[in-house]
């Protein structure tokens, strides 16, 4: 199979040029267009802190810095298209912050945020499933609100959703 490439900022392709790969027979087995096609590159980028901000050490390109990390993923993708000559939207960052060892307790912190998140939709989700139950049932709403333990207002909510 033959497919011609060009770099992902070559000027010289038309929009909607075309990809096409050949099979044995010649003819042709896919055609991709390339009118919408953007090259995205990712870049891992370690932050560590010093005096006056955070050096930015990017994987593989180099070293840039920022006062701080609120700003670091829009310095890196500068930083990256000033030495690459690019778009700085097309750079994809991957963030990590050094931070003395606190690094694992934060991702710990996340996951726990992150599981706590989903219990709280289950939770809801099986609020509405009961209170709905418990109406078809024929419960009114007081009796549902005092079985349950919320207001009758709440009641309503969950049984409308």
């Amino acid at each position: 199979m033959v497919l011609p490439l060009w770099t992902a900022h070559d000027r010289d392709h038309q929009a909607g040029d075309r990809v096409a790969g050949t099979g044995q027979t010649g003819r042709s087995t896919s055609v991709v267009s390339t009118e919408w096609v953007v090259a995205v590159s990712a870049y891992t980028v370690q932050a560590v802190k010093w005096e006056h901000g955070w050096e930015l050490h990017v994987q593989d390109v180099g070293v840039t810095q920022c006062r701080t990390l609120a700003t670091a993923t829009q310095q890196t993708r500068d930083f990256v298209a000033t030495m690459f000559d690019i778009d700085a939207d097309d750079a994809e960052i991957h963030l990590s912050v050094a931070i003395g060892g606190v690094e694992k307790d934060v991702e710990r912190a996340r996951k726990m945020t992150a599981e706590a998140i989903d219990k709280q939709h289950q939770a809801a989700t099986e609020s509405r499933r009961v209170a709905r139950e418990l109406r078809h049932a024929g419960l009114s709403v007081a009796d549902t609100a005092a079985v349950m333990d919320i207001s009758k207002g709440r009641v309503s909510q969950l049984i409308s959703q």
